[in-house]
């Protein structure tokens, strides 16, 4: 899956984690409504609440959906006298567009709907919304993201993904909090707007500039010849109505996206057969406003390295998910391999597949009615391990 698919679409970042989840660990959503709930409106002149940001999640019974910044146009600055300076056009192409501020906090939203109808005039309609911050030191960050309507993962449904530094935690209400190290921190802000080539071209310039989160902003139409609708990854539009794409004077960083048009999709609507009217909007604001950002609650401090399964002593970035155990060891390929055939038969399993062509390596396990498959890869400087479990 492409970096886009990932992050830009929180439904595709958020909806492919949830699909996974709802394969691996038969998790349910619940049922789900057509109704999409109203959202609190928050004003650009008037800051978010500045009180501490955290991934605090509650019992999926008390799950509220993340507030939104106001989607409605802002009031454009009192003094246009400079409305006519700066650029005619905006480069989409230019990868420093997409460059993070300078700054050392910052808050963003993500709001993704879907409005349709059956053959026989039911309304379809799903949401994903969600919000998140960026702290520079430490190197933090958080997106919590909620689900309603008609969803592919379940009305109700809340995915929450937190990094301090190199320790990410990941939390669902069926899954729980899952824990693992990365070598490096991820930016939310580059990963959000990597488009993976679905913006492109030239964005005309449109009048009158306006401010856009509290930023003076610079903004740009966004429109059928700025898009690639044959990238798959293309919010899921056949079709744009409308867009644009807001630019802060001072600094040059993305303030605002926002999309709509015609298409189907999977993620929001449940299905890929139902045209719909689709909303897409990325917002960034409270920039250098001070936010902590800690662990959910449910979560524990330090990632904790236990298995059913031997695991190297050296492992690092070690993740757990029911069903499946991955991490990387500094040991070599051949070591890891031999370890594997000794411990797993130590500890009672009979191989049924031992396929060996290094740089791959993968072997088969069973044991009272348990399957289980190991993956060893060698990559740049480590071993790459995957253990996953299915019973018969």
């Amino acid at each position: 899956m492409s970096k886009s698919k990932v992050y830009i679409l929180i439904a595709v970042l958020t909806l492919a984690m949830a699909s996974l989840a709802c394969d691996l660990f038969a998790g349910g959503g619940g049922e789900t409504s057509a109704v999409v709930p109203e959202s609190e409106v928050m004003e650009p002149d008037e800051p978010a609440d500045t009180g501490s940001t955290t991934s605090e999640n509650q019992e999926e019974e008390s799950a509220e959906p993340a507030a939104e910044v106001d989607t409605e146009e802002s009031t454009p600055p009192e003094d246009n006298s400079s409305a006519d300076a700066g650029p005619d056009s905006l480069n989409l192409d230019n990868p420093d567009l997409f460059n993070q501020p300078t700054v050392e906090y910052y808050r963003e939203s993500l709001l993704y709907t879907f409005s349709g109808q059956l053959d026989d005039g039911s309304p379809v309609t799903g949401t994903v919304n969600g919000l998140g911050a960026f702290s520079q030191a430490p190197m933090a960050s958080t997106l919590e993201f909620y689900a309603e309507g008609n969803a592919l993962m379940g009305a109700g449904t809340v995915f929450t993904f937190t990094q301090i530094e190199t320790t990410s935690y990941f939390y669902t209400q069926d899954t729980g909090c899952i824990v693992f190290e990365n070598e490096e921190a991820d930016n939310p802000y580059e990963a959000m707007l990597d488009t993976g080539g679905i913006l492109g071209g030239t964005a005309q310039r449109v009048m009158p500039d306006e401010v856009i989160n509290g930023v003076d902003t610079f903004q740009f139409q966004i429109d059928a010849t700025t898009m690639d609708f044959d990238d798959p990854t293309t919010y899921d539009m056949v079709e744009i109505y409308d867009g644009r794409i807001y630019i802060a004077k001072e600094g040059g960083y993305v303030v605002r996206l926002w999309i709509e048009g015609l298409g189907q999709s999977e993620v929001l609507s449940g299905s890929d057969l139902i045209d719909g009217d689709i909303y897409y909007e990325l917002n960034f604001f409270d920039f250098n406003i001070p936010v902590e950002i800690m662990p959910p609650t449910v979560c524990p401090l330090e990632v904790e390295v236990s298995s059913d399964y031997p695991i190297m002593s050296d492992a690092f970035e070690y993740a757990a998910f029911p069903g499946l155990i991955s991490y990387k060891s500094n040991f070599t390929f051949d070591e890891v391999v031999e370890f594997y055939r000794t411990e797993m038969e130590n500890l009672g399993y009979t191989p049924t597949q031992d396929f060996v062509t290094p740089p791959v390596a993968i072997m088969g396990f069973t044991k009272d009615g348990k399957e289980v498959q190991l993956t060893i890869s060698q990559d740049e400087g480590f071993v790459a391990v995957g253990i996953i479990e299915a019973q018969e």
